[in-house]
């Protein structure tokens, strides 16, 4: 028996564990939609409907803002600075996004986390450009999946 079969049947498949950079529970889509529709994240604070596809679409220009201008974790200069400039400064839009990107990393941090700030988040210690733009590609692609298709503002 080689070495490679014994290790194969010592730790099968089904014991091995992976770890994603970013811990993320089964379901986590799930409850951000639920807790999405709950803190009304739909609704612009100016009391119009904010549509996922005009979310998904200021959060994936501000990925590729980012990744044209550099990101840095500083206050105005990172993500939220990001959203505030390339949504022209609509407020309504940019507290959105940010609002769903806090969203989104509640639902996949391991527990029931509630009020993830972004800000902190974001200027951790040791936080990777690569975290955050995993971080704007999911919350893009939960705005498109699950965010209302139309938008009255």
């Amino acid at each position: 028996m080689s070495a490679r079969q014994a290790w194969a049947e010592a730790w099968p498949e089904g014991v091995v564990t992976r770890y994603a950079a970013v811990a993320a529970p089964d379901g986590w889509r799930q409850r951000a939609a639920e807790e999405a529709d709950a803190a009304r994240l739909w609704t612009g604070l100016d009391g119009g409907v904010l549509s996922g596809r005009e979310l998904a679409d200021l959060v994936t220009r501000t990925r590729e803002h980012l990744t044209r201008e550099g990101w840095e974790p500083v206050p105005f200069e990172g993500i939220v600075g990001a959203l505030m400039d390339v949504s022209g400064g609509d407020l309504a839009l940019w507290s959105g996004a940010e609002r769903l990107l806090e969203l989104v990393l509640a639902a996949r941090a391991a527990g029931a986390v509630r009020g993830v700030d972004l800000d902190a988040w974001e200027r951790r210690t040791g936080r990777t450009w690569a975290q955050v733009e995993e971080l704007l590609t999911l919350g893009a692609q939960f705005a498109r999946e699950h965010g209302p298709q139309g938008g009255v503002r």
